[in-house]
């Protein structure tokens, strides 16, 4: 079977069109998606910072409570702003006469904390612990 030079070339230039459109249309979804990803971390971005702004003009870290330290960490756990060992660091009890109202400069006194507890040798994870706490806890300050 003779197929004649016309009909090669026409064969061939239909084929690589269709590599062509194929090409064109995979990098016209990848760039789609790669869109939607980022209005999407942007979206989540926002709302992230939108809650860490909302929970600093709700709790003073220089002048809070007990009761108000467990709505905290509840509100940050939730909202899947910190894991629930750091949330432990904050709702810990101060000592066994803490009341529930009693009103303390936390920021403070978990900064005194980790300086006793570091120079006393407590273990490594716990001071990580402790400082992700103290991060978290001056952040809210900033941005109050």
């Amino acid at each position: 079977m003779l197929i004649n030079n016309q009909t090669a070339f026409a064969i061939q230039n239909k084929t690589t069109n269709l590599k062509n459109d194929n090409i064109d249309n995979r990098d016209s979804v990848e760039n789609r998606l790669l869109q939607n990803d980022k209005v999407n971390i942007s979206t989540s971005a926002k709302t992230a910072e939108g809650v860490w702004q909302e929970v600093a003009a709700k709790f003073d870290v220089n002048n809070i409570s007990r009761s108000e330290r467990g709505e905290l960490a509840s509100t940050l756990v939730s909202n899947g702003m910190i894991k629930s060992d750091v949330a432990m660091q904050i709702v810990k009890p101060l000592s066994m006469n803490e009341s529930s109202e009693d009103r303390v400069d936390f920021l403070s006194v978990m900064k005194g904390a980790f300086e006793f507890n570091q120079a006393a040798g407590l273990n490594r994870d716990q001071l990580e612990l402790q400082m992700k706490a103290i991060e978290l806890l001056e952040r809210l300050k900033k941005l109050r």
